[in-house]
C-alpha cells in the first residue's frame, strides 16, 4: 500500500506497520468486536481482497461474511492511506446505510483505540452515507461514501470501488432489469481514478442463470 507524502505520526506509522496484512488488521477487528476467529473460507477472502487482480469478483453464499469482510478492508485502506476515496454501491438503499453504518461504528469503537484518528472532525463532511477521514485532504469526492445501485454517481471519484451484492431478485428478475442494473455497475469503471492501486471489488450471489455476474466475467 503507498504511503502519501506527508507527516504521519511515528504512532501511526506503528500502527500501519503493524497491520501492513489485512488478514492481521481483521483478526484484531474481529476479537475487539466479540466475533469468532475468522474461518479458513474468510481468511482465504481476506487474502484476495489484499493481493487479489484490480478488478475481483467474490462469489460466496450469504452468511460467509463478505460484505462484513470487505467493510473492515474499506476501513484498512482508509488507515493506510487517509487520501484514498472509497465508493460502495449497494443493492438497497438499506444495504448502503448499513455497510456505512458498520465501518463508522467501527471508528467509534472504544475497544480499537488506534482508528480514532480516522473520525471525521467538525469542518468535514459526516453523514450516514458519505463521509471523511479526520487527517485527509480536502477532496472533491468524500473519504467514503455509500449507494444504492441506480442512484445518480455522476461526478463522483473513488480509488476504491465495491459493488456490495449489487444483484438482488427484485432488481435483476427481467432481461430490462438486468440490462439496466448492469448498465449501473458498469458506470463505475468511469469514477475509478487513475493508479495502479485504484481497484473495482464485486461481491455477489448469483440471483439466476442469467446473472448479471455471468456477463461481467465473460466480458471479463
Amino acid at each position: 500500500m503507498s504511503r502519501i507524502s506527508r507527516k504521519v505520526p511515528p504512532e501511526i506509522l506503528a500502527v500501519r506497520e503493524a497491520f501492513a496484512e489485512f488478514e492481521v488488521f481483521a483478526d484484531a477487528v474481529w476479537k475487539a468486536i466479540g466475533l469468532p476467529p475468522l474461518t479458513a473460507r474468510q481468511r482465504e477472502i481476506a487474502e484476495y481482497l489484499q493481493n487479489g487482480p484490480r478488478r475481483e469478483f467474490i462469489a460466496a453464499f450469504r452468511g460467509v461474511g463478505k460484505s462484513y469482510l470487505s467493510a473492515c478492508y474499506c476501513l484498512w485502506r482508509l488507515l493506510q492511506n487517509w487520501d484514498e476515496q472509497i465508493l460502495v454501491l449497494s443493492g438497497s438503499s438499506q444495504r448502503a446505510v448499513d455497510f456505512s453504518l458498520w465501518v463508522r461504528r467501527l471508528i467509534e469503537n472504544p475497544k480499537l483505540p488506534f482508528l480514532a484518528h480516522l473520525a471525521p472532525s467538525k469542518d468535514q463532511r459526516d453523514s450516514k452515507l458519505s463521509w471523511d477521514v479526520g487527517p485527509s485532504r480536502l477532496q472533491h469526492s468524500a473519504s467514503f461514501a455509500a449507494v444504492s445501485v441506480g442512484a445518480s454517481i455522476q461526478g463522483r471519484r473513488c480509488t476504491l470501488a465495491v459493488l456490495d451484492d449489487a444483484e438482488q431478485a427484485n432488481n435483476s428478475s427481467s432481461q430490462l432489469q438486468r440490462e439496466n442494473l448492469l448498465r449501473s455497475i458498469m458506470d463505475v469503471e468511469a469514477m475509478l481514478v487513475p493508479g495502479e492501486e485504484s481497484r473495482i471489488i464485486c461481491l455477489g450471489t448469483f440471483q439466476s442463470l442469467s446473472s448479471v455476474y455471468l456477463t461481467m466475467v465473460n466480458e471479463r
